[in-house]
């Protein structure tokens, strides 16, 4: 029979652990230069979400004004339906 655990895999030491997580930091604490299409990409990408986001707020802009407006047509139409009742009352009073 053939044994297969002949090499264990042993867990990294404290000090191997600290010299990676030091290592991994470094990596991230230098400066990531980006090609000019890179840099392109990013801010056609930031653009493309400005952009997005102000069409959003525009539309719900308009949601709110149409709203708006309907409620006032209605509240119109209630105080045009009292006006034209009250004439008509009181013109059937005299």
């Amino acid at each position: 029979m053939f044994c297969f655990c002949a090499s264990k895999v042993q867990p990294l030491s404290l000090e191997e652990l600290l010299a990676k997580k030091k290592k991994e930091e470094e990596a991230e604490s230098k400066p990531k230069f980006l090609s000019k299409a890179e840099r392109e990409a990013e801010a056609l990408k930031r653009r493309r979400l400005e952009v997005e986001d102000r069409q959003k707020s525009i539309e719900e802009e308009r949601k709110k004004r149409k709203q708006f407006q309907e409620q006032g047509r209605r509240m119109l139409g209630n105080v045009q339906y009292h006006v034209f009742i009250s004439k008509t009352f009181f013109n059937w009073l005299e």
